[in-house]
């Protein structure tokens, strides 16, 4: 054994805070916390035996650090080999053959623009992820014509959500129906419901939730949660180099304004006049796509920073691109959830 190294499965990957790390298991998408020394040894396990590891520590350390290396054998994080060299590790690099991968589409009573002409255009983009947000009231009538107009697309669009506001005209029957014949609408939620109801179809991925809160607005996201946190290679390794939030996304405000992010002030053109494919290939319009969480004050130094969504619209200081997202209520340095 102390001629042996220890090796992390090439799905597990360690991400360093400021008072400890995580230790993140991509392919089951789950992560465990590490001691800040226990991660640095097995950033360096690759190089060094067990035996030259135990031989730089008191017996007492060397017990505790072998605890440690037989939690992540017995759980399977890591597994003992003679020659490291032969289990090489995963490529982060992240690639997607879409210029939009996702979108955000605002609709309030006093929307003007043509939201059928806007899901089009986002089918010609080669968009795959489509969230449209109804802050009031809208008729069965309405819906089946919007979804009518994806139907009819080139099927790029893969999943829709759609978020809608509470009509009691509109049963959950009836919303039920609306999935079965949109099967591409993998959720439907229905805010300002005065009760809670979930159904999830059976094999399916596709769910309908009633839910109390009443989503007025944009300002209703950008919160930071570790209920949002996703350990998945897709989002784990985009979130290397590129926001987490914005990369390849587009949004149209309830006014048609286009812009990175419905909340966000800065627009791009009103969608009656420009179209979704000009605004996004403006270098400005894309510049925000490459603020990382390495880039960003405070989550520079978190432990989680690959594995939550980031905020730019709703930050510590609004007049610093790289501030914290203010609706972020972890302190690395305490390791503390406020």
């Amino acid at each position: 054994m102390a001629n042996s190294y220890i090796n992390l499965f090439a799905c597990c990957l360690i991400v360093k805070g400021n008072r400890r790390s995580t230790l993140v298991d991509i392919q089951r998408g789950t992560f465990i916390f590490l001691p800040l020394n226990i991660s640095d040894l097995l950033l360096t396990s690759r190089s060094i035996t067990i035996g030259q590891i135990f031989s730089s520590y008191s017996v007492e350390d060397a017990d505790e650090i072998s605890k440690y290396f037989d939690y992540l054998i017995e759980n399977e994080y890591a597994f003992y080999t003679m020659n490291p060299e032969s289990f090489p590790l995963l490529s982060l690099d992240w690639k997607t053959p879409h210029h939009i991968t996702n979108a955000i589409i605002d609709y309030d009573s006093g929307s003007r623009y043509n939201i059928v002409d806007a899901i089009s255009q986002l089918e010609h983009l080669g968009c795959a992820v489509v969230q449209i947000r109804f802050y009031s009231r809208v008729g069965l009538e309405f819906l089946l014509q919007t979804l009518n107009g994806i139907s009819k697309g080139s099927g790029r669009i893969r999943s829709l959500e759609l978020i809608l506001c509470f009509n009691e005209e509109i049963s959950k029957e009836q919303y039920r129906k609306l999935i079965k014949k949109f099967p591409r609408v993998i959720k439907i939620t229905v805010h300002n419901s005065p009760f809670q109801y979930k159904y999830q179809f059976p094999d399916s991925i596709n769910e309908i939730e009633y839910i109390n809160q009443h989503i007025k607005d944009e300002t209703h996201c950008g919160f930071v949660s570790p209920e949002y946190f996703r350990a998945n290679k897709y989002f784990f390794t985009e979130s290397q180099t590129f926001n987490s939030c914005l990369n390849r996304k587009i949004s149209i405000d309830k006014f048609g304004e286009i812009k990175n992010c419905p909340a966000m002030q800065i627009g791009y053109g009103n969608i009656a006049t420009m179209s979704l494919m000009e605004v996004s290939q403006q270098s400005h319009f894309q510049d925000v796509w490459n603020i990382n969480k390495d880039k960003i004050d405070i989550c520079s130094d978190c432990e989680f920073r690959y594995l939550c969504t980031d905020c730019r619209a709703f930050t510590q200081d609004p007049h610093n691109r790289y501030s914290k997202p203010l609706k972020c209520k972890y302190d690395p340095y305490t390791m503390v959830w406020s």
